[in-house]
């Protein structure tokens, strides 16, 4: 009876250890379903990731126009990678962290490494930031 129960134990406890890597939210993840989003076209989730920073409290004018520039370049971005089709994997290169001098935000740069599907791979240096107690991908420089 004892071993059953251990093994229970140890399942659980293995379930409970790969759901906090699975619900890490760090700058290294977000960067990855950044990707994954634009990849799928899936627009819905990839506006719950993104960072528009002082953009969204300039005048109307001016949002309208950084908004049409960023969805401008996802779209192109997810072009490219449907062109490849799709993503394979990929691999965390580097990760900084800092603290911007100007907003005193804690962000970080990502290198992402993207291996596609037709066999070639291409490297992603994404912005995050933190922000709303969470880590964003930040869509003006």
């Amino acid at each position: 009876m004892k071993t059953p129960f251990r093994t229970m134990i140890a399942i659980a406890i293995a379930l409970s250890t790969s759901a906090c890597g699975f619900l890490d939210e760090g700058p290294a993840n977000v960067a990855k379903e950044y990707l994954q989003d634009l990849a799928t076209g899936d627009i819905k989730d990839l506006n719950r990731i993104l960072y528009w920073g002082k953009t969204a409290t300039a005048s109307a004018s001016n949002f309208a126009e950084s908004e049409h520039k960023a969805d401008s370049l996802l779209e192109a971005i997810t072009t490219r990678i449907k062109s490849k089709g799709g993503i394979k994997s990929m691999k965390v290169e580097q990760t900084n962290t800092y603290t911007n001098e100007n907003s005193h935000l804690k962000m970080a740069h990502v290198k992402l490494k993207v291996y596609y599907n037709d066999g070639s791979d291409e490297q992603f240096d994404i912005k995050t930031v933190y922000a709303n107690n969470k880590w964003l991908v930040v869509t003006n420089t």
